[in-house]
């Protein structure tokens, strides 16, 4: 029998500029027990060592099975430009497979926020956001925060033509020309299971 173990994650160890408002998630090789996947089991702490709130829930498809990828979902967001660290416990008192086995050890990861938050996405409202309000055309808007409104293909869209030539994304404000302002723009794979 295969160990049990995690095979995916997003964000992406060390990664960088995540959404304020993302989710978390761990995909496993194997069935979870949904009962063991908890606040207890499955944490995510900011850079003081402190849990963010939020709530965990198990989906996915693997083989036509459901159950292997466990997904965070913070309640008020994430803070800008912080580090953050996801444990999954392993062992008899951490994450367990459908059929009882464990983890041989905790599993970690880390990720960095950006200052960006999805629009229209339960979680945090993004003022503060600084480096790209300065972007805005119009000085007397800075007060209002950068915020994405619209993106082509959908966010989170699925069974996107694969041979797609453009990614459109829609702003509250206007950027100017000359400004390296797709610097600040990454784009990434969220699905566990492509």
């Amino acid at each position: 029998m295969a160990q049990f173990k995690p095979i995916d994650n997003y964000p992406a160890n060390d990664s960088s500029g995540i959404y304020l408002n993302d989710t978390v998630w761990v995909q496993f090789n194997d069935l979870l027990d949904p009962g063991s996947v908890n606040e207890s089991t499955f944490v995510v702490t900011d850079s003081d060592y402190v849990p963010v709130d939020g709530s965990s829930a198990i989906q996915g498809y693997s083989n036509g099975e459901l159950n292997v990828v466990a997904t965070f979902y913070p309640t008020d967001g994430f803070r800008r430009y912080e580090d953050y660290k996801v444990l999954v416990v392993g062992g008899s008192n951490g994450v367990l497979s459908s059929g009882g086995l464990q983890l041989d050890h905790d599993y970690m990861y880390y990720f960095k926020t950006g200052a960006l938050a999805l629009s229209g996405r339960a979680g945090v409202d993004p003022t503060g956001v600084e480096d790209l309000m300065s972007l805005s055309t119009d000085p007397a808007d800075r007060s209002t925060p950068l915020t994405v409104m619209s993106t082509e293909p959908a966010d989170r869209g699925t069974n996107q033509d694969i041979t797609l030539q453009h990614i459109a994304i829609t702003f509250n404000d206007a950027l100017p020309t000359g400004t390296n302002w797709y610097e600040h723009i990454t784009i990434t794979s969220q699905d566990p299971l492509v």
